[in-house]
């Protein structure tokens, strides 16, 4: 058995769950740079812990790095519960280093979507008809 894969470009970061097709999303990465395991979290959302993002607790360190959605308002606190400093990132924007920017990683998190931008997004979607016909 040969097994022959390829890609585009080659990454450490693997995801395991799919953006929002409505733009209302954030990409968290552990570690700075978009490096580290990262993952999509769709709108909206508050999280007043950062193990409250998935089940399995791999977040219970925060997030280092963030980047924002099409139709996203992202808001991070230094402390869970909302509070401490916090960092607010608009749509598709990034940062690199949400610890240099809180002091520390992001402890909370709220995700808000932007529901004109969400709106439009969506209603760029096409759907191809199926062509089992053409067969």
């Amino acid at each position: 058995m040969t097994m022959v894969a390829c890609s585009a470009h080659s990454s450490s970061t693997s995801f395991r769950t799919a953006p929002n097709p409505n733009g209302c999303y954030a990409q968290v990465f552990a570690d700075e740079q978009f490096k580290g395991p990262g993952d999509y979290v769709n709108g909206p959302g508050r999280y007043a812990s950062m193990s409250d993002l998935k089940a399995d607790g791999r977040w219970r360190s925060g997030v280092r790095s963030v980047r924002t959605g099409p139709a996203t308002t992202v808001t991070l606190w230094s402390e869970r519960s909302y509070r401490g400093g916090f960092v607010k990132l608009g749509p598709d924007q990034r940062n690199a280093r949400i610890d240099e920017a809180l002091n520390a990683p992001a402890a909370s998190l709220q995700i808000s979507c932007n529901q004109d931008t969400a709106r439009a997004a969506a209603s760029t979607i096409n759907v191809l008809p199926n062509r089992e016909s053409d067969r």
